[in-house]
């Protein structure tokens, strides 16, 4: 049962998502927010994170747990109290799609954020390619 409840887990949500829902501003590298850094040393992967200073690496349990200071358990437990992930309680089936529902939006809607991202650098690469033609004129 323990091992259903981490698999979801790890299944419905990134790095991305937790950062984020815990307040911090989510960059590839960024400062680490175990330790307070001020430099570039945290890196985050879609599902995994590494502290390049001396948190040392894991997972999205691994990070809710060491940021809060945690057992395991109740790691598991404040992160499905924070993600309404009905996995401690049963839930009726509307809920269970209202869920299925927000983190099907979650997802859309970080998918349009890298496509905007995408776009903007494509655009950015379009104009310089551009000046830079007319410079050599």
């Amino acid at each position: 049962m323990q091992f259903d409840r981490v698999q979801t887990i790890k299944d419905r949500l990134t790095m991305r998502e937790v950062l984020e829902h815990y307040g911090y501003t989510t960059k590839r590298r960024m400062p680490c927010p175990l330790h307070n850094g001020k430099d570039n040393n945290f890196e985050v992967k879609e599902n995994s994170w590494r502290c390049y200073s001396h948190c040392g690496n894991g997972d999205t349990i691994s990070f809710v747990q060491k940021l809060f200071g945690l057992s395991f358990t109740d790691t598991l437990k404040k992160i499905d109290t924070d993600f309404n992930l009905g996995l401690f309680e049963h839930i009726s089936n509307r809920k269970s799609l209202d869920i299925a529902r927000q983190s099907y939006q979650r997802k859309k809607e970080r998918e349009r954020q890298r496509q905007e991202i995408e776009d903007v650098k494509n655009r950015y690469w379009d104009i310089f390619g551009e000046w830079a033609r007319l410079d050599r004129n």
